[in-house]
């Protein structure tokens, strides 16, 4: 049985762009290589904690936004994305429901926060060791 090791060397993000750019390949279960949600939530949205069950869930949602953002993008031509151009994406996708959601729990929820959120959840997913390898068996198939 012959064996195919795929190196990931860019981190959360190059691990992001190579499960986008070889979707055939199945998504890697994105959970086990996520920070835990109410976590991340209770650090983007502290006033939220009184409704930490929407703070979770804007929480997830934002997660969930930016991987789906980032496997659109890594399945782009080269040269084609922009990190303004995938904050614009996430925060279309994301933010009136991420406002509606929490508008009760943060008056003055707004654009300006989800987009500012949006940056500091993509920092910390990037700070984040991706594995060093994923192998994957291989048999060959007889003629």
């Amino acid at each position: 049985m012959a064996t195919l090791t795929v190196v990931y060397d860019k981190g959360f993000k190059g691990f992001l762009e190579h499960v986008g750019h070889y979707a055939s390949l199945g998504i890697v279960d994105f959970e086990k290589y996520s920070p835990s949600v109410t976590a991340l939530a209770e650090v983007l949205f502290p006033e939220a904690i009184p409704g930490l069950t929407a703070a979770n869930a804007a929480a997830a949602l934002l997660i969930h936004t930016i991987q789906v953002v980032q496997q659109k993008w890594a399945k782009a031509p080269a040269g084609s994305e922009t990190n303004l151009a995938k904050l614009s994406d996430a925060v279309a996708i994301s933010g009136p429901v991420l406002i509606s959601m929490l508008q009760p729990h943060i008056p003055g929820m707004n654009t300006e926060r989800v987009s500012a959120a949006v940056n500091a959840t993509v920092a910390i997913l990037n700070a984040i060791p991706a594995p060093v390898a994923v192998v994957i068996p291989v048999t060959p198939v007889a003629a």
